[in-house]
């Protein structure tokens, strides 16, 4: 996981100082953290709202995920007998939801799209072919739903082209949802480029931010038909603060349809209206404030370039131990060493990879192991100094000849704490 920037910590502190004597000032206004974060993040992934009214606050990607899919098959977007498509090993909170799905409309199914062999287009080859062409692939009745998809793949980097798949989606009237956790605020991502119905990024990555929420874009189209998934009053117009805790007599009863009984019902502007309940966290939301105002003062492409650099130096070295990645093109900012050789092919299985981790772990060396691979993410205050020692590491756990281990250790080579995230 990330670690949090320390006056992200600081104001976290406050928030939790506030929180255990609620009757001192309050350091932060919520509504106003709230308003900001839209804000920030409506302008870090290139949308012309000035307000953010085009980004909603919820828990998590999972939720968020579960909300597109509820709300494309309510308005007809996903239609019985067609599929959903998804990656392969693709994050779980991106497929759950429509795997539930699969349950409930007729027909519908999960076309898995393998990982690629190609080194010339990579994933976005495969899914525009079968996009363009549907019946290759098993889709039911040569047709297809939704794409959902990431920008990177959470376990190697592999990287997808959104905007070419947004194209072929829009001519197609295919519905694409996007799970951009693993990529926003590292590389650069553009909803003027990828015309998408919903996109949900997790905080507590690239963004800085702690555990505890998913922004989601919705663009303008839409605002009027999605609805939240749980019900609350704090999507609601009727919620101005203070004075709709303070009146009293606000519901009645009879028909809701007939007589619009219970408390009103007409939603906020935007895409506030599919925030979920208890939005105004007095902890939360000023600590993801912090967080992204320290990420908009990055060029994100510059921060791509610079942990591309970082991993370019790790794949170096990590090839000669026999190491290789996905086929087709991958973002910079996450790499998955995957074993090239037979050798390591023998020697790495799942559980051997989790071991080594462990000792890794004891050595000050945090990588993790996802889906086959060992995934490598930097982040700006990666020295040389712990890209050696993590090769050192990785020679010492997964080369069997002295040849090869000498190549990565010097006798004067200090030992360091590797500041690598996973």
């Amino acid at each position: 996981m990330t670690a949090l920037p320390p006056s992200v910590r600081t104001v976290g502190e406050r928030a939790l100082q506030y929180k255990s004597r609620p009757w001192d000032p309050p350091p932060h206004d919520a509504a106003q953290d709230a308003a900001a974060v839209r804000r920030l993040f409506s302008k870090l992934i290139g949308s012309s709202s000035s307000d953010g009214s085009d980004v909603a606050i919820v828990p998590s990607t999972s939720f968020a995920i579960t909300m597109a899919a509820h709300n494309l098959n309510r308005t007809g977007r996903v239609r019985p007998n067609t599929s959903i498509l998804l990656l392969q090993d693709q994050m779980p909170s991106a497929v759950y939801p429509w795997q539930e799905l699969c349950h409930v409309v007729d027909g519908l199914k999960l076309v898995v799209v393998p990982y690629p062999t190609s080194h010339d287009g990579g994933w976005t080859e495969q899914i525009v072919r079968i996009l363009k062409d549907p019946k290759t692939s098993g889709c039911n009745n040569n047709d297809v739903s939704v794409v959902c998809l990431p920008q990177c793949h959470w376990a190697d980097g592999s990287l997808l082209d959104l905007a070419t798949i947004s194209r072929v989606c829009k001519e197609r009237n295919v519905a694409l949802v996007v799970d951009a956790t693993q990529s926003i605020g590292a590389h650069p991502f553009s909803v003027q480029d990828v015309d998408a119905d919903c996109v949900a990024c997790s905080v507590h990555k690239w963004l800085l931010g702690p555990h505890g929420a998913s922004l989601v874009y919705v663009p303008q189209r839409n605002y009027d038909s999605w609805l939240p998934l749980d019900q609350h009053d704090r999507a609601r117009l009727c919620n101005d603060g203070d004075l709709w805790d303070a009146s009293m007599n606000k519901m009645h009863g009879g028909s809701v349809q007939r007589d619009g009984a219970g408390y009103p019902e007409e939603f906020d502007y935007g895409a506030r209206r599919l925030d979920a309940g208890g939005r105004p966290n007095p902890i939360l939301l000023p600590m993801l404030r912090a967080a992204l105002d320290i990420v908009a003062e990055y060029d994100i492409g510059q921060v791509q370039d610079q942990l591309a650099a970082v991993n370019e130096k790790v794949l170096g070295g990590a090839r000669q131990m026999g190491f290789t990645t996905t086929p087709g093109p991958r973002a910079g900012h996450i790499l998955g060493l995957r074993p090239g050789t037979p050798e390591l092919k023998e020697k790495l299985t799942p559980e051997e990879m989790i071991r080594i981790g462990k000792r890794l772990e004891g050595r000050g060396i945090f990588i993790s192991v996802r889906c086959g691979a060992f995934r490598i993410s930097p982040y700006l205050h990666t020295t040389d100094e712990e890209i050696q020692q993590l090769l050192i590491g990785l020679a010492d756990e997964c080369c069997d000849d002295d040849d090869t281990r000498a190549k990565f250790v010097s006798a004067d080579q200090p030992a360091t704490r590797s500041c690598l995230i996973s």
